[in-house]
């Protein structure tokens, strides 16, 4: 059985998840088609990485390097910092 504080400490978790989305996601999306206006090619990057256990840890990024519009250096210089 599910005690009352496990199940408040979730639902706060939760609601903190939702509330940081709704703030951070405009940002993202901003990021997304601004690197998208100034270069070509993909906006997200998939790193794999192998951790010790054998498993492959997979994360999402933005590109801020390469090449495209003069604009690109200083747009990846801006997000990196």
């Amino acid at each position: 059985m599910v005690t009352l504080f496990a199940f408040v400490q979730v639902t706060i978790g939760r609601l903190l998840a939702v509330v940081a989305l709704v703030v951070v996601g405009p940002a993202v999306l901003l990021a997304l088609i601004l690197v998208r206006t100034v270069s070509s090619g993909p906006t997200l990057l998939l790193d794999e990485i192998p951790t010790p256990n054998g498993r492959v840890h997979r994360s999402y990024r933005i590109r801020t390097t390469g090449s495209g519009h003069a604009a690109f250096p200083v747009l990846g210089r801006w997000f990196r910092e």
